[in-house]
């Protein structure tokens, strides 16, 4: 990151410690679909912010294909992403790369596929987006305004425990 020929790197950021969420989800189950909503809190007393989910994901059969698309938003509270994406005297003298973080909402979509191979294994493929609330695009440790994801994966489903 770089300001009139000064500069601020990553490792002059102080670290930010993991925060343990809790709370409670709600489920709505439909034949194919379910709707989710999830209200978090920070009870490690780490940044003290809150986060509340709303999804909605549906799944179908095609030929040998297990499909799923998921669809949501969380709205996240302005001390949890002043926490890990803010800037200030605690990271740098530099005031110009002050950043306070302000809550905002985060979408996200994803697609999955998975194939079982035999009664054991299956392959499992993901892609996803995730869209950056508006509310810390400024901030000087983000430098793009979504997430993307691409994974695949092997499944292995132990038959042992249903013998059982």
């Amino acid at each position: 990151i770089q300001n009139n020929q000064r500069s601020l790197s990553i490792d002059d950021i102080v670290s930010r410690k993991w925060a343990i969420n809790g709370g409670i989800r709600g489920h709505y189950f439909l034949s194919n679909g379910e709707w989710q909503l999830t209200l978090q809190q920070d009870i490690s007393n780490i940044h003290q912010g809150q986060q509340v989910g709303l999804e909605y994901s549906h799944r179908w059969l095609w030929h040998d294909f297990r499909l799923g698309l998921r669809v949501g938003t969380d709205w996240k509270s302005a001390d949890l992403i002043d926490y890990y994406y803010g800037v200030s005297q605690r990271d740098t003298s530099l005031s110009r790369f002050y950043f306070q973080g302000k809550s905002g909402w985060q979408t996200y979509m994803s697609i999955n596929a998975q194939k079982p191979i035999n009664e054991n294994w299956s392959w499992l493929a993901n892609i996803g987006y995730r869209r950056l609330p508006n509310s810390l695009l400024s901030s000087p440790l983000i430098d793009q305004n979504n997430i993307s994801n691409v994974y695949f994966c092997f499944l292995y489903k132990s038959t042992s425990l249903r013998n059982s």
